[in-house]
């Protein structure tokens, strides 16, 4: 609650104890969350670091705290490619990140976007979808990716760029 308070209020005095929090390996990952939030609302010159902790120190950020700090940090304080190695190493165990992999694709869908930083969303989640790409006579469907977790996010990218009317030589081949 006090968090949301540091938040809501715009309580600039209280940033430090928001950015321990967020920081806190020992704390829940709501609390951590809600002190991102916090520090995001507040403007705080420290988010920055924290959008490279998550890219750097593993061992702070946990696979699914990782991934949900990654999209409140999207896309003002989250860099295509430094999003990308997050997303990498993030893997969807068992559902876990459901709801993370349809908040993405909600944000690519409405988050202002520049074409150039739309475009090298949409190829750097080609990359990690198709990356590992098999075909399994067997199933179906038979094309199989490594990470279909990312599928929502990538057909976000492409609709958006197609609503725009964008046309690159990669999307039409």
């Amino acid at each position: 609650l006090l968090l949301r308070i540091i938040a809501a209020g715009k309580i600039t005095d209280c940033a430090d104890l928001a950015h321990e929090v967020a920081l806190s390996v020992g704390a829940p990952k709501q609390e951590r969350i809600i002190a991102l939030e916090a520090l995001i609302g507040l403007n705080d010159d420290r988010v920055v670091a924290i959008s490279r902790s998550i890219e750097m120190n593993a061992d702070i950020w946990a696979s699914e705290i990782a991934a949900r700090a990654m999209v409140e940090l999207f896309p003002k304080f989250m860099p295509v490619e430094r999003a990308k190695l997050i997303v990498q190493r993030v893997l969807d165990e068992q559902g876990s990140l459901k709801e993370v992999k349809y908040r993405l694709a909600h944000e690519i869908a409405t988050a202002p976007l520049t074409a150039p930083y739309l475009d090298a969303l949409r190829v750097a989640l080609t990359d990690l979808v198709v990356w590992n790409l098999r075909w399994e006579e067997n199933r179906v469907p038979n094309l199989r990716t490594a990470r279909p977790d990312l599928l929502p996010a990538l057909a976000a990218a492409c609709l958006r760029q197609a609503a725009d009317g964008v046309r690159t030589e990669a999307g039409v081949d």
